[in-house]
């Protein structure tokens, strides 16, 4: 329920959790006992994944938990529990309108350009990589990348342009304003 995961499992016990984004296997698991034992996950015919409510007071539950958690709950001879871990939602956004979008070809990136920051996301996973705050003292109008893609150029409202490094965001070089602004 509102998440991006899907759980699947088969009759010897193996669970596998999937991103449903980019259809990628995140975690793969299972009991650790050996085949005949009683926790022996074989033969498992059905499992279910709830969500369990937040502390808010009862004694079985961390009080000071508001935090819903998950667990998944299958059957074969006995019932096992698995507690899954809560998965941070990393925003696929950005909170202010993206002004330029930029596509690394070398690093499999994509950097955009909004407000005054930037931010470079992986172009496989969908995930934010890195984020570089306040860049410049004015709203960013322009970016570009260096021929070798080892750079980004980055202009504002106010006429400003600066060099930084993209894989660490060093500031490498400032120009001399535009009086018309950069563009």
């Amino acid at each position: 329920e509102n998440t991006n995961e899907l759980v699947t499992a088969d009759s010897s016990g193996v669970f596998k959790i999937w991103d449903l984004r980019n259809f990628m296997c995140c975690q793969t698991f299972t009991s650790e006992h050996e085949q005949g034992d009683l926790n022996d996950l074989t033969g498992m015919s059905s499992f279910c994944h709830v969500k369990l409510p937040a502390g808010g007071g009862k004694e079985y539950f961390n009080p000071e938990d508001n935090e819903e958690d998950y667990r998944i709950i299958c059957g074969t001879k006995r019932l096992f529990y698995f507690d899954q871990f809560r998965a941070k939602n990393e925003p696929v956004t950005d909170v202010l309108p993206i002004t330029v979008a930029l596509f690394n070809t070398v690093s499999l990136t994509i950097l955009t350009v909004a407000g005054k920051n930037v931010k470079i996301w992986d172009a496989v996973m969908g995930n934010v990589k890195v984020e570089y705050n306040n860049l410049s003292a004015w709203d960013l109008s322009c970016a570009c990348l260096d021929d070798r893609q080892r750079k980004f150029i980055l202009g504002d409202v106010s006429g400003n342009m600066r060099v930084y490094n993209y894989s660490n965001g060093a500031l490498m070089k400032k120009f001399p304003p535009f009086e018309d602004g950069a563009t």
